[in-house]
């Protein structure tokens, strides 16, 4: 079965995290009797240019189509904000028409037989439905942001919403199937529009990075590792400094280190410059092939998720890989699903709007370390969250028969 994967976001256009799945997928979905083709768009940077990825891929079966995005880069954040109102679904919407075009090309020329649209951004999602309908290929849409629900606040006006109403209920119905990334999110499509095909299809990690991950050593200091984005509503770490600050003023001048590494919005940047503290240490963006470096220097390894408009619908792409890397995991998350899995794993948890919680476990954290019995709290690799059963998933959504 030949088909084409369109996915606006694709190396080495953009950082890891809107990536990292798709990659994924293509690494392993010809496995199952399926020969991936990509649509792109060349011509923008989404946050960073990162090229971990650029081999794994070939590019003879990858077609660019060159746009711009509103507001330009180098555009200020004012007119970023401002340009929200007059953009639809998204700022990469002049990519529409040109890649409709070469999409009913690819898809004529080479025979494919199945289409897969990879949103965000949702232009993506218009871009596979105007194929699909002109080819009478079958589609298969794939949400790793929920789009009505507008959590990012793209949609301003009532003809933004009124137009992503629209469009998302005639593109799901229209859908032979859906791919989603985490259980919330398929119960959602299922109870609005009563769809029966929807899978879940969520992050992973790719097994042979973490043979290369190296066991923690025995150090004179106790390193915390948050490594991702960092800011908004779901990333927010403003509590969790808070928590730290509460446990260096009990336990002054210990030999512990916190570090966030990552793309970090203005508030995010301007409260780690606040803290004048050593021991609090921020590092830009790191392409992903180099992020092991800095993994295997770290001893706890922090998964954040903070509360946010329906945040139950929202998955970072580190959920699972987290847990694969050999060290305790620190999950400061809500309740909810995020939770309920992270309680099954031996981790450290904390609510992520207790400050005190946080210090009191940053200090349990301390003290099993302190007496050698910290890497008692290790969590265990999670098969089914190998990217190679990932992309199963992904095979079993287009319709393939597995064994």
């Amino acid at each position: 079965m030949k088909v084409l994967f369109i996915s606006y976001y694709f190396p080495p256009n953009s950082s890891a995290t809107p990536v990292l799945r798709t990659m994924g997928i293509l690494k392993y979905i010809p496995l199952y009797g399926i020969e991936p083709y990509v649509l792109t768009s060349t011509g923008y940077v989404f946050n960073y240019k990162d090229d971990s990825f650029v081999n794994l891929f070939p590019e003879q079966k990858v077609f660019r189509v060159k746009t711009g995005i509103i507001p330009p880069k180098n555009a200020n954040r004012r007119l970023a904000l401002l340009s929200r109102y007059f953009t639809w679904p998204d700022s990469a919407m002049f990519w529409i028409k040109k890649a409709i075009k070469q999409g009913i090309s690819t898809v004529r020329s080479n025979k494919i037989d199945k289409i897969v649209a990879i949103s965000p951004p949702f232009s993506a999602l218009i871009v596979g439905y105007y194929i699909s309908k002109k080819t009478g290929v079958e589609i298969v849409t794939d949400f790793m942001d929920p789009w009505e629900e507008d959590l990012y606040r793209l949609y301003n006006t009532p003809l933004q919403k009124w137009l992503t109403r629209y469009f998302e209920k005639k593109i799901v119905g229209y859908a032979s199937a859906l791919s989603v990334i985490n259980p919330p999110m398929r119960m959602n499509f299922i109870k609005k529009y009563n769809k029966k095909n929807v899978f879940t299809v969520p992050f992973g990690y790719f097994e042979d990075r973490i043979e290369k991950t190296d066991i923690p050593r025995n150090s004179s200091i106790l390193r915390f590792l948050y490594l991702g984005t960092i800011g908004g509503q779901y990333k927010n770490i403003e509590v969790f400094l808070r928590g730290i600050n509460l446990f260096y003023a009990k336990h002054f001048n210990a030999p512990v280190e916190f570090y966030f590494v990552g793309k970090k919005d203005m508030h995010s940047e301007k409260l780690l410059k606040s803290y004048k503290d050593n021991s609090i240490i921020s590092l830009p963006y790191i392409d992903f092939k180099n992020t092991l470096s800095i993994i295997n220097k770290s001893d706890v390894l922090v998964l954040l998720s903070t509360k946010g408009k329906r945040y139950d619908l929202v998955s970072t792409s580190k959920v699972f890989e987290i847990f694969a890397y050999k060290r305790p995991v620190f999950a400061i998350v809500p309740e909810g699903w995020l939770k309920d899995f992270v309680e099954r794993q031996p981790c450290i948890v904390a609510e992520p709007e207790s400050p005190l919680e946080i210090a009191a476990k940053i200090e349990s954290i301390f003290d099993l370390w302190k007496s050698e019995k910290l890497y008692t709290h290790v969590p265990k690799a999670l098969p089914e969250y190998n990217y190679k059963n990932i992309a199963r998933k992904m095979a079993q959504a287009l319709g393939c028969a597995l064994e």
